[in-house]
């Protein structure tokens, strides 16, 4: 056909007619719209219809947009009078678009109800174009076509399938009976395509009318039926299988397509059992087939497709390219090894036609490892500049992502590239040489800097992004590249160049710039070009960059900024502006927050979670006090919709003080079951802040995390119930010991953490799971099990044993070494058994093994040791100088005898190179005698100028040893040391050693003495004191000054020595020194020691009388000091007299735990007496004629003495001997004597004493008005005991009618014939009067006087307790004493610290007797049943019984956990049946060294190592000396005898006791053995340290000096 652009309109004219019509609608569309306005007339053609027709039928072909100007008139025909014609119009207004179409529904709805066919159909069709919404409107008027009697049928169908799902849904019921329509295949399929429009849980319900659809004898319904079903859950396609399975062998291709795709959505277990009906698909003759079943084999496990890959491989080489794409991917799940076989298969594809294939080739080949990605560099390189943007970005992630290694072999064929004329790959290759190391990037940067200039703003970006990657310094050389970067027309570039460059810097440099050395200014110069970023308004990703490069400032810098940066907070741009200032301004201090915080905290309700997050996690810097008035804006956000929030708000309430966090504990229960694991996990955290108790009402909350499968939360959770006590964890260790099995080593650390508190036996029980721990793959883990069992008691390690052991043999060094640091902990009995399995390590490969083998062996006896020596002494040399330092310790236990031998190896250590050892070689050398000493000498002095201070005190407390003429040799090497600043121990042994000198070389060094009375160092004080306590009086008298101000030292043992310096000044100057010295209050108390040291004279109490400053006898009954109280009483200081707080001296001493002192003070003159009473037994044994009798006065004080009252007392005189008789009312404190005699004595008031003891009272004069008798005056044949006997017969002490005064006379009268008197000589009226009270029944005994004229004390009276023991709790007891613990600690600062502290330091406890001894703590052992027990036994027997305090050492861990952790006491069963020397039975001692002995912690002694003694209440019974049951054999102490043999013994000794006797006497009164338990009570534990022993008083010297008991009399 001719074209009609070349005719003329006349030949165009005859084709408009009606018979031509025809062939103009063969005309194409661009020549139809040059004759539309010839053709339009014909729209109203009236001569015939079918004109009208073809004029519209030929305009429908015009494109949409000419119809729309043409729609005016076309719409009138679809009124037309010929049905044809109206169909025609319908068709063509069916081409324009919606929104047209919508304009114009009016005219076209009304078709629908036509009564031909064709027009309803065109109608329904056009009307199908419309959107869904519009549809919708319509639905009412297209639903009656679904059953039009006509095969268009169809086109309503289609129409509703446009409506939602849930619109189609409503009509299913008219649309499914379309499924069985059999007029036309169309409809039946265009209803299963609407009907698979519906949600799946509908089309479950529809399924039995589709199913037959899947066997329609048409193609397309076939189809529609299965896609439909593809829509389906895996689970109700599975139950389908039967019915489409069949399908994949359909003769329609699509059909087998859609069913290959139905079947893809299987489970992965289902899709393996379609294998044998899938892999023939791979050869099917339809591409599409082929395609579908290749997709499906990717739903195959790896191990599959490897089974198939031989039916997938020749897929790569289709002709179709989605099939040779669909088999790569399928090939791509391939494990990396198989890939690798197949990559000369794979590699052609890389150079496809097709962009995808060639993609998916790439993606396979990414799996290889990365040599094999280098080996295929020719084929990589070309894909880096592909045409195709995926290839090009897929080869260039491939390459990123390989290791640096790599990539550096690779950057020759990458840095051409940055040249590319292609700006993608020249921003690519940039990118790829970012995971080049800083150095490499370095070395490329002269290549990659000109990008900075690029035209491309990607480049430019990448470029700084690269460029980032470089050290500080080379940074700082680029800036003038990079500043102007700043100002880049490009926000991207801007902002990667701040996160790139100048946010790289300030990480590494800002708040270090020292150690990168990069200047200051530099960093002043980048703030200054990021600061007008926070403003950019072309990009909000500028600001946010910006944001966060200046958060990375210091904290001050950032201070300054913030006006800069607290606008952000309100940025409306973009979420993570507000979101990065409020990180950035979180980095500010807390006191700068607080000011933000109206502009921070609206933020808490920001729209986006990560901006209410760094909201929440800034107000986590602020202190709780401020976190807490935010409580009300954070507290909502444990509730946000975001995880993360929940989290932070939970991290930071976390910080409130622990009353604030319960009152949240209904908020943060929930959370403990929160979806997310961290919030899970924070929760958890918080309530560790808990205390016990609120963690022990949740634990049931917290239990079921135990069992989370995150590990954080496992962890959390097991931390948390960490801090309930040991009986709450006993309940829940079945919940925790699982744990320790956890395959996440910080789960088993904190179970294992939390079930330490279990107590000892219950970790006992846990052996099996323990022993696992000791070797676990965790240090950490290995290390907190070994800590627990070296905690573990001796008792429970030994039940251990048998486990640890073998783990000496480990391969792994750090388990022997830890087994063998266990087993340090077994007594010293166990370790000799286990010996034979330790002693090979000393010669282990690995030198921590042989040092902690070395110190476990220390622990042996020394008659072990001494076995071991020749395993030991090679390691002397070993090249690790912690070995040859513990070998070195451990042959400190050797006797003297063993040393001396060994000397030889032991010397060359003191010039080792290694300070320990030097250190060890001096301690183990002091154990030499003096006399080897000596000949060491040469080698130990040029130690004292050791560089090391602990060397140098070693060397020092050798030479302590040395005899004095040795000393004076050396001084001149030793002196320096007193300066030494280093040690105090240094300074402290030089000045001991020179403390040896004689008093003459002492003299000469004085004025380096004196200094050190000033010493930091209460020890150094303590001796040089004594030091200088050896110089001749003279000498002392000259530095009394230095001497006086340690009078008040803080120090016990300081003040003491001073005290005893001072003693031996001359009478004179001491009495001088001493008075005034009490009106000094900071010297007053070391002063009233010295009252001890004077001779009381009558110039004294002159002194005394004349000064008489204020309250001084309350300052003396303060200090505890009786001699000096009794001294003012003497000199007329009345104990009445009160302070100006009211208080009595009586009740100063009593509140400072004076009690005995308290008595003394509070007595009335019914108590005053001169002497203590102890003579009167010598005087019941003494028939020595009485010479003399001579009748002597004092006065009485207080208000008494005001009165004129006196006290008498009668001496009675015998050839070699005096005695004072006198008669007061006995005090409580007056029956602690430890004779019966004076116990029944004082009971009556009787008290005879030592006339010397009574003749220096104060204002003690004879009475002139009596006669002395003497010769013929006294009765012959009188004596002392005829005398006292008489006096016993006569009734007790009474104020009236037995006083004082009456005794004296009845005794004169006694004693003559002659000279009787008939009346009281001296206070008759006094006495008349007081009995005339008693008539009147008034006590004079509450009169309080002066009391305590007693010159002298018991002579035991701190050994021998108080006898005032009833069952009743004691009044200084804390607690009930019904539960454990028993133990209470003393208060430091207490009377009864104080008290007890005097006794242990009296008998033995001090740094005289045990070097470097401190006592560390006091408890009171608060245990009533077995108190209550002890109180039982003395009622019962108390005839029979003193009280006295008693040492006795628990003999180790197990013994103090029986008697007193567990509170059995001292049981009967516990005393050795086996082996006692002296006879079974509890032994105590008075010596503090006896008990140290056995003490607990003593087997495990190191220097500063806490040891236990307890200080105890025992009743001493009737004690007799008990001969050894066997003799002594020197070297044996089982004398040759087996344990049966002792056993036998002891059970004969035990039947043979003399009758009335329990106990039992040992070295002549060194040690108390009781026979039964019930006769002791520990009062107290005393723990102490010391920084040596004070050896074995059984074998040493020691046993001569040790003291012994007082024994008491029946």
């Amino acid at each position: 056909m001719e074209r009609s652009s070349d005719r003329s309109l006349d030949d165009i004219a005859p084709l408009l007619k009606d018979s031509n019509m025809r062939t103009l609608r063969t005309l194409p569309a661009d020549e139809i719209v040059k004759l539309k306005d010839h053709i339009v007339p014909l729209l109203k053609d009236t001569n015939s219809w079918s004109v009208r027709e073809s004029a519209c039928e030929t305009l429908g072909k015009l494109p949409a947009d000419e119809i729309v100007k043409l729609k005016d008139h076309i719409v009138p025909l679809l009124k037309d009078e010929d049905w044809h014609v109206r169909s025609k119009a319908c068709e063509t207004l069916g081409k324009l678009p919606a929104d047209e179409i919508v304009k114009l529904k009016d005219h076209i709805v009304p078709l629908l109800k036509e009564t031909y066919c064709s027009v309803r159909s065109s109608a329904c069709e056009t009307l199908g174009k419309l959107p869904a919404d519009e549809i919708m409107k319509l639905k009412d008027h297209i639903v009656p076509l679904l059953k039009d009697t006509n095969s268009w049928r169809f086109s309503a169908c289609e129409t509703l399938g446009k409506l939602p799902a849930d619109e189609i849904v409503k009509l299913k019921d008219h649309i499914v009976p379309l499924l069985k329509d059999g007029d036309f295949v169309s409809i039946r399929s265009s209803a299963c395509e609407t009907l698979g429009k519906l949600p799946a849980d509908e089309i479950v319900k529809l399924k039995d009318h589709i199913v037959p659809l899947l066997k329609d004898t048409d193609w397309s319904v076939r189809k529609s039926a299965c896609e439909t079903f593809g829509k389906l859950p895996a689970d109700e396609i599975v139950k389908l299988k039967d019915h489409i399975v069949p399908l994949l062998k359909d003769t329609d291709c699509s059909v087998r397509s859609s069913a290959c795709e139905t079947l893809g959505k299987f489970p992965a277990d289902e899709i393996v059992k379609l294998k044998g009906h899938i892999v023939p698909l791979l050869k099917d003759t339809d591409r599409f087939v082929r395609e579908c079943a290749c997709v499906f084999l990717e739903k195959f496990s790896a191990d599959e497709i490897v089974k198939l890959k031989d039916h997938i491989v020749p897929l790569l080489k289709e002709r179709d390219r989605s099939v040779r794409k669909s088999a790569c991917e399928t090939l791509g799940k391939l494990p990396a090894d198989e890939i690798v076989k197949l990559k000369d298969h794979i590699v052609p594809l890389l150079k496809d036609t097709d962009s995808d294939v060639r993609r998916s080739a790439w993606v396979t080949l990414e799996k290889l490892p990365a040599d094999e990605i280098v080996k295929l560099k020719d084929h990589i390189v070309p894909l880096l500049k592909d045409t195709d943007l995926h290839v090009r970005k897929s080869a260039w992630v491939t390459l990123e992502k390989l290791p640096a290694d790599k990539i550096v072999k690779l950057k020759d064929h990458i840095v051409p590239l940055l040249k590319d004329t292609d700006w993608p790959v020249r921003k690519n290759a940039c990118e790829s040489l970012r995971t080049l190391p800083a150095d490499e990037i370095v070395k490329l940067k002269d290549h990659i800097v000109p990008l900075l200039r690029d035209a491309d703003w990607p480049v430019r970006t990448s470029a700084c992004e690269t460029l980032g990657k470089l050290p500080a310094d080379e940074i700082v050389k680029l800036k003038d590249h990079i500043v102007p970067l700043l100002e880049d027309f490009l926000p991207s570039v801007r902002s990667r160049m701040q996160i790139g460059l100048f946010a790289q810097v300030p990480a590494r440099l800002w708040g270090s710039f020292q150690q990168m050395k990069l200047p200051a200014d530099e960093l002043v110069e980048l703030k200054d070009h990021s600061v007008p970023l926070l403003k950019d308004t072309n990009s909000w990703s500028v600001r946010e960059s910006a944001c966060e490069t200046l958060g990375k400032l210091p904290a001050d810098e950032i201070v300054k900024l913030k006006d800069h940066i607290v606008p952000l907070l309100k940025d409306g741009d973009f979420v993570s502006i507000r979101s990065s200032a409020c990180e950035t301004l979180g980095k500010l201090p807390a006191d700068e927050i607080v000011k933000l915080k109206d502009h921070i905290v609206p933020l808490l309700k920001d729209t986006d979670w990560s901006v209410r997050k760094s909201a929440c996690e800034t107000f986590g810097k602020l202190p709780a006090d401020e976190l807490v008035k935010l409580k009300d804006h954070i507290v909502p956000l444990l509730k946000d919709t975001d995880c993360s929030v929940r989290s932070s708000a939970c991290e930071t309430l976390g910080k409130f003080p622990a009353d604030e966090i319960v009152k949240l504990k209904g908020h943060i229960v929930p959370l403990l079951k929160d979806t997310d694991r961290f919030v899970r996990e924070c929760a958890c955290v918080f309530l560790e802040k808990f205390s016990a108790d609120e963690i022990v009402k949740l634990k049931d909350h917290i239990v079921p995390l135990l069992k989370e499968r995150d590990r954080s939360v496992r962890k959390s959770a097991c931390e948390t119930l960490g801090k309930l006590p040991a009986d709450e964890i006993v309940k829940l260790k079945d919940h925790i010991v699982p744990l320790l099995k956890d395959t996440d080593s910080d789960v088993r650390r904190s179970a294992w953490v939390t079930l330490e508190k279990l107590p000892a036996d219950e970790i006992v029980k846990l052996k099996d799971h323990i022993v696992p721990l000791l070797k676990d793959t965790d240090l950490h883990v290995r290390k907190s099990a070994w800590v627990t069992l070296e905690k573990l008691p001796a008792d429970k390690i030994v039940k251990l044993k048998d486990h640890i052991v073998p783990l000496l043999k480990d391969t792994d060094w750090p388990v022997r070494k830890n087994a063998c640091e266990s087993l340090r902990t077994l007594p010293a009995d166990e370790i000799v058994k286990l010996k034979d399995h330790i002693v090979p390590l000393l010669r282990d490969a690995d030198w921590p093994v042989r040092t902690s083998a070395c110190e476990t062996l220390g622990k042996l006896p020394a008659d072990e040791i001494v076995k071991l020596k020749d395993h030991i002494v090679p390691l002397l040399e070993d090249f690790l100088p912690s070995v040859r330092s513990s070998a070195c310790t451990i042959l400190v236990k050797l006797p003297a005898d063993e040393l001396v031998k060994l000397k030889d190896h032991i010397v060359p250590l003191l010039r080792d190179a290694d300070w320990p050892v030097r250190t060890s070689a001096c301690e183990t050398l002091g154990k030499l005698p003096a006399d080897e000493i000596v000949k060491l000498k040469d080698h130990i002095v040029p130690l004292l100028e050791d560089f090391l201070p602990s060397v140098r005190s070693s060397a020092c407390k050798i030479l302590v040893k040395l005899p004095a003429d040795e000393i004076v040799k050396l001084k001149d090497h030793i002196v320096p040391l007193l300066k030494d600043g280093d040690f105090v121990s240094i300074r402290s042994s030089a000045c001991e050693t020179l403390g040896k000198l004689p008093a003459d070389e002492i003299v000469k060094l004085k004025d380096h003495f004196v200094p050190l009375l000033n010493d930091t160092s209460e020890d150094v004080r303590s001796n040089a004191c004594v030091t200088l306590g050896k110089l001749p009086a003279d000498e002392i008298v000259k530095l009394k000054d230095h001497f006086v101000p340690l009078l008040n030292d803080t120090s016990e043992d300081v003040r003491s020595n001073a005290c005893v310096t001072l003693g031996k000044l001359p009478a004179d100057e001491l009495a001088k020194l001493i008075v005034p010295l009490l009106l000094r209050k900071e010297v007053r108390k070391g002063a009233f020691a010295l009252f001890g040291q004077l001779e009381v004279t009558k110039d004294l109490i002159s002194l005394v009388e004349k000064l008489r400053p204020a309250f001084l006898l309350h300052f003396a009954a303060a200090a505890g000091d009786w001699p000096a109280c009794s001294l003012l009483l003497r000199s007329g200081f009345s104990a009445e007299e009160k302070d100006s707080d009211g208080r009595t001296p009586s009740e100063i001493a009593r509140r400072e735990g004076h009690l005995d002192l308290a008595e003394r003070l509070k007595s009335d003159f019914l108590n005053t007496k001169g002497g203590s009473g102890m003579a009167i037994a010598r005087a019941l044994q003494d028939d020595n004629q009485i010479e003399t009798v001579s009748w002597y006065t004092m006065p009485l004080s207080g208000w008494a003495h005001q009165f004129g009252g006196q006290h008498s007392l009668l001496v009675v005189k015998v050839k070699d001997f005096a005695y004072a008789i006198e008669r007061a009312r006995s005090v409580q404190y007056d029956l602690v004597s430890q004779k019966l005699e004076i116990k029944q004595a004082t009971k009556k008031g009787l008290f005879v004493s030592d006339w010397e003891e009574v003749r220096t009272v104060p204002h003690l004069v004879l009475l002139e008005k009596v006669a002395p008798l003497k010769g013929s005056d006294v009765k012959r044949s009188i004596s002392p005991k005829s005398l006292v006997t008489y006096l016993f017969s006569l009734d007790g002490y009474d104020v009236g009618r037995n006083n004082c005064h009456h005794t004296a006379m009845e005794a004169f009268n006694f004693c003559t014939d002659r000279l009787q008197l008939t009346s009281l000589p001296i206070n008759l009226w006094q006495s008349f009067f007081a009995k005339g009270f008693q008539f009147l029944g008034s006590d004079l005994a509450n009169g309080r006087s002066a009391s305590g004229a007693c010159a002298s004390e018991p002579l035991f009276d701190d050994v021998i307790r108080h006898p005032l023991i009833t069952g009743s709790k004691p009044t200084e007891w804390s607690s009930d004493g019904q539960k454990k613990e028993y133990l209470q600690e003393v208060g430091s600062g207490s009377a009864q610290y104080q008290k007890v502290k005097d006794f242990v330091m009296k008998f033995g406890g001090n740094k005289t007797e045990i070097p470097g001894f401190k006592i560390e703590k006091i408890y009171r052992n608060e245990n009533f049943g077995s108190y209550k027990k002890y109180v039982q036994h003395l009622e019962d027997k108390t005839a029979q019984h003193e009280y006295c305090w008693l040492f006795h050492g628990p003999g180790g861990q197990a013994g103090f956990d029986k008697i007193v952790t567990e509170g059995k006491g001292f049981d009967d069963d516990f005393r050795s049946m086996t082996f006692a020397a002296y006879g079974q039975g509890h032994r105590f001692a008075l010596d503090f060294r006896l008990a140290d002995f056995f003490a607990e912690g003593r087997s495990q002694h190191e220097p500063k190592k806490t040891r236990r003694v307890f200080l105890c209440r025992v009743a001493a019974g009737k004690p007799f000396d008990a001969d050894r049951l066997f003799p002594y054999v020197p070297g044996d102490p089982k004398s040759g005898r087996t344990d049966a043999d002792w056993t036998k013994k002891m059970e004969e000794f035990n039947k043979s006791k003399p009758e009335g006797h329990d106990n039992s006497w040992f070295g002549d009164g060194r040690e108390l053995i009781v026979g039964k338990g019930e006769m002791a009570y520990v009062d107290y534990v005393v723990e102490y340290t010391s920084a040596e022993l004070a050896g074995n008083p059984y074998s040493d010297p020691l046993m001569k000096e040790i003291r012994k008991i007082p024994r008491p009399s029946f």
